[in-house]
């Protein structure tokens, strides 16, 4: 019996210890939310770091319109969101910045009646444009206007930056998305940059509450972001 009660008391022990040792790891749920090319052209770098150091936090990842992120953020749709930096980021909203986005203005390869239109000099205000609903690229697309003194025909306003390097492959106009959306995309070789005048790029970081940054499991990620910056 002795053995036996020596075997259970050591196992006792290892339990104890293992408990003992597990009091101060991080565990629970964080709602991330992001666009489908941010979930793998910048989400995977951030997290991989996190999940080393933090292995029992679990993750429940939604993805949709960038233009929504910060919106989800202010509405508890989502604790932690990677987002382009607003240009009046809401008070309640901190952000970190991860990377800076190029964007480029696109056009569809091989369509006859786009191409004539596109022939130098372009007249700018006979060319469809594809342009996204709201948020930052929208601000960097209306300031690119702007600067070059276009009065735009909108064909159409597109929630996310990847429909509208989908739309321009079918043909339908020209768009302006970020680089990193068109260089990942399914349809890249449908497309072309065309050279022009440069479009402002943006910083895409993460955002979320700033009273959040007083829950651990934020905190953890957001210190995970802090320290790395993610090249497009």
């Amino acid at each position: 019996m002795l053995p036996v009660a020596h075997n259970i008391t050591s196992q006792w022990q290892t339990f104890t210890s293992n408990f003992s040792d597990q009091q101060d790891v991080l565990k629970g749920e964080i709602r991330l939310f992001c666009s489908v090319t941010a979930s793998y052209s910048h989400l995977p770098q951030l997290l991989s770091e996190f999940r080393l150091l933090h292995p029992f936090i679990e993750y429940k990842l939604s993805t949709g319109d960038p233009a929504q992120a910060i919106e989800k953020v202010l509405n508890d749709e989502a604790d932690i969101a990677i987002s382009a930096e607003a240009d009046n980021l809401p008070s309640r909203v901190e952000f970190e910045n991860i990377s800076d986005i190029s964007l480029s203005v696109i056009a569809p390869r091989g369509v006859a009646n786009l191409e004539s239109l596109l022939a130098d000099p372009i007249d700018w205000n006979t060319i469809p444009f594809i342009v996204p609903e709201e948020g930052t690229a929208r601000d960097r697309c209306n300031t690119w206007f702007k600067q070059n003194r276009i009065k735009p025909n909108i064909y159409a306003q597109v929630a996310g930056h990847e429909a509208i390097v989908s739309m321009v492959a079918l043909g339908c106009g020209v768009g302006i998305a970020p680089d990193v959306v068109i260089n990942n995309s399914p349809v890249k070789d449908h497309i072309q940059k065309l050279d022009v005048a440069p479009v402002k790029p943006f910083k895409l970081g993460v955002c979320c509450k700033r009273s959040q940054l007083n829950n651990p499991l934020i905190k953890a990620l957001w210190s995970v972001a802090e320290a790395n910056y993610i090249s497009s």
